[in-house]
């Protein structure tokens, strides 16, 4: 069933979807011809004021269900996640700039304030800023200096100061923990010590980190990648534009391309042999250019969360399949750090944003 407002859309009930789907004035601003194709595709021509055509669009209706979570839930207060993960009880985590604690929601939708800070300790190490896990627990990076331990069976905390800030980590090969602040620290927990095995100075910031065998991909400020060399320490720096931008995520596709989400510049897809790279931006059907995450799905699709909402990229076709409030999604602006994929590898994910949490 469709029927059309002049104010508001086309909207379009379907057998079996919970909500009616409308398609706003500025996709659709009058109709003309309608045809279904099946119960999940809608051909329409339209035109617009004045009776100027338009053209014809297909639209695909796709059944993804976003659940949303806010937990401990304050008034005039946002919570503004800037870090989920999952641990091997199942238990989410999540880490946000507004409070004090972190916030852990069980497998039974318990949920627990986790290392309750005082306002001093507050100000001295600002907010978590990155979650690693671990067999028995995880690892948590504040940003300024701190790192902690979480072992999920005792609940004891083991606290280390490896760098100036902890703006991202991953393990290395050896399953030691490299660390972005000014550069790059590795720490080792056996020996509690942590070695600088790259200093950049106070000339770029560091945001996101990608290992691959030997090499580290650091995304950076400046619309900057760096491939660091993990066996010589040595970097090489790749100028992904020519304008100023923040390379905020990082990913791999199963045919080795990388993906890079970028504060302003929408996605980049870079192949890292040959140096080529195309751009998926508004002009192709992002949803904005100022994306935080990207991550790939069983199917090969990369999903990006934007500052509008989500964007699906099918890298086989270049069609982007965007996701908004019409679709259920009450999150407009995500953040950086803020995704998380099931281990099942579905296109289930946890992604923060603000206002009104994951």
């Amino acid at each position: 069933m469709v029927f059309y407002r002049h104010g508001t859309g086309l909207s379009i009930w379907i057998p079996g979807y919970e909500r009616i789907i409308t398609l706003p004035r500025g996709v659709c601003e009058m109709p003309t011809e309608l045809f279904f194709y099946g119960s999940s595709m809608l051909w329409y021509s339209h035109q617009r004021a004045g009776g100027t055509p338009a053209g014809v669009v297909k639209a695909v209706f796709t059944p993804y269900d976003f659940r949303h979570i806010n937990p401990f839930p304050q008034e005039n207060n946002d919570l503004n996640v800037f870090g989920i993960i999952t641990d091997t009880k199942g238990g989410l985590w999540l880490a946000a700039r507004d409070r004090n604690y972190l916030i852990r929601i069980g497998g039974k939708g318990k949920t627990e304030r986790i290392n309750i800070l005082g306002e001093k300790e507050q100000k001295e190490l600002w907010h978590p800023r990155a979650f690693l896990p671990d067999s028995n627990g995880l690892w948590v990076g504040y940003y300024w200096e701190k790192l902690i331990h979480y072992d999920l069976s005792t609940g004891l905390i083991e606290e280390y100061n490896p760098g100036k800030t902890v703006n991202t980590m991953c393990y290395d090969s050896e399953g030691r923990i490299l660390i972005a602040d000014h550069g790059v620290i590795r720490f080792d927990r056996a020996t509690g010590k942590s070695e600088r095995l790259y200093s950049g100075g106070d000339t770029l910031n560091y945001f996101t980190f990608h290992l691959q065998d030997s090499i580290l991909w650091v995304g950076c400020s400046h619309s900057y990648l760096m491939k660091f060399n993990l066996v010589s320490r040595k970097p090489e720096f790749i100028k992904l534009t020519g304008g100023i931008t923040n390379i905020e995520d990082i990913c791999v596709s199963e045919d080795g391309f990388l993906w890079l989400a970028t504060l302003g510049s929408g996605v980049c897809r870079l192949d890292p042999v040959t140096g080529d790279r195309s751009f998926y931006t508004t002009a192709t059907g992002l949803t904005n250019n100022t994306t935080y995450c990207v991550m790939p799905d069983s199917r090969g699709n990369i999903w990006v969360s934007t500052n509008s909402g989500i964007s699906v990229i099918n890298p086989a076709s270049g069609l982007i399949r965007s996701f908004g409030e019409n679709d259920g999604l009450m999150i407009h602006e995500f953040n950086s750090d803020a995704s998380w994929m099931t281990d099942d590898g579905k296109v289930s994910a946890w992604r923060g944003g603000r206002s009104r949490g994951v």
